[in-house]
């Protein structure tokens, strides 16, 4: 053996005990996110709004969607989001429910509705395994940011083309 095999198989098990660590700690952070989207779905209240039920099932008609979406609201959240692939379930949160004009509503449920035509949720967990296994690389960051920011815009695209209006997905 040479010299620089002799020092990497030195610090190999030092090497390899820093990267279990890392694993474990973001799976643990990958699981209590998990957690969180499973008290979110069990908690939100299915939306009776007849207009915006009326609205989404155009949207849903419109894009070709043929799975069960359900349309709910949370007061945890801030933003609008999407949850599930096999359940999906678009939220919205209470506080944004009635400053929306029917533009901005129409807008963000098909931007929501985009990523789950996407499937952008196997999409994250896809890259969250990624992130996990090849943290201490940080290309693997900038590569995961930039597919982020890269879906945003596709999705607003995909909005866009189901007859968002360009203003009301600013």
């Amino acid at each position: 053996e040479n010299f620089y095999t002799q020092r990497i198989n030195h610090y190999l098990p030092s090497l390899f005990a820093i990267w279990c660590l890392g694993v474990i700690l973001l799976s643990i952070k990958m699981i209590a996110g998990y957690r969180e989207i499973t008290v979110l779905r069990n908690r939100a209240t299915i939306i009776n709004n007849v207009e915006l039920k009326a609205m989404f099932e155009a949207l849903l008609n419109k894009s070709g969607l043929k799975q069960s979406i359900q349309l709910a609201t949370s007061s945890r959240i801030e933003m609008p989001i999407t949850l599930g692939h096999l359940r999906p379930i678009v939220l919205l949160p209470i506080s944004l429910m009635n400053q929306l004009s029917p533009d901005e509503t129409y807008a963000i449920l098909a931007h929501e509705l985009a990523h789950i035509m996407r499937r952008d949720y196997l999409q994250n967990l896809l890259i969250s395994l990624t992130e996990i296994l090849f943290f201490f690389h940080p290309s693997v960051w900038w590569f995961s940011s930039t597919i982020k920011s890269i879906r945003e815009q596709c999705c607003d695209d995909i909005a866009l083309s189901l007859g968002a209006e360009r203003m009301a997905l600013s």
